[in-house]
């Protein structure tokens, strides 16, 4: 009699637990991506890579259809701030914030000479 209740409990909380299991979700953590800021220091636009200066050493990146990147494409030497998720063994940019290459500002120096006259 004790046996029979022990395996009818048992059979009624399988009964109970099995549709929790079933419908649980399964879930996958999300990588939330890297960043990098530095200049860039190679472009490769047919290839879509670049490399950004950053110490200690270079990191190389490639960007695709879905990056937000800058409408007028990369050039060397611009800072860069950079998100990237790591796909398929490449750091994919998933984000580029360019800041443009100030031209090298002309200083302008202006001298003054003074003639004093004497009458």
């Amino acid at each position: 009699m004790k046996t029979s209740r022990i395996v009818t409990a048992v059979a009624a909380a399988a009964m109970l637990i099995l549709p929790v299991i079933a419908s649980a979700k399964t879930t996958t953590t999300k990588s939330h991506g890297m960043h990098v800021k530095g200049t860039v220091s190679k472009v490769d636009a047919s290839a879509k890579t670049f490399s950004v200066a950053h110490k200690p050493a270079d990191v190389n990146l490639s960007w695709n259809d879905a990056t937000k990147a800058p409408k007028d494409g990369l050039t060397v030497g611009e800072a860069v701030n950079v998100t990237y998720m790591a796909k398929d063994g490449q750091n994919v940019a998933t984000v580029i914030t360019a800041t443009p290459v100030k031209a090298a500002s002309a200083t302008k120096t202006t001298t003054k000479s003074t003639t004093k006259t004497k009458s």
